[in-house]
């Protein structure tokens, strides 16, 4: 990783594609090993159990509390991401 550069995560839930900073908004732990559910649309943090929408990111199980999303654009099979916005 480069000075200034953002770890980001990529779900695919169910075909739809989001991206977002690897932190959950719990604690700022990375979402590596999330637990991605593509038939109910979720994403749950390994560490805290933390679930959020994974097509929004917003947090479902602390109202208020969100993913910070990447801008993405999908071009064929290439997906684009724009860190910082």
């Amino acid at each position: 990783m480069t000075a200034g550069a953002e770890d980001l995560v990529l779900v695919n839930a169910g075909g739809r594609l989001a991206a977002y900073v690897n932190a959950c908004a719990h604690l700022g732990l990375p979402l590596d090993d999330a637990e991605v559910d593509a038939d109910a649309g979720t994403l749950t943090c390994p560490w805290h159990g933390f679930c959020y929408d994974a097509t929004t990111g917003e947090c479902t199980s602390m109202p208020g509390a969100q993913l910070r999303s990447v801008p993405l654009r999908i071009v064929g099979a290439d997906a684009w991401l724009r860190p910082g916005g």
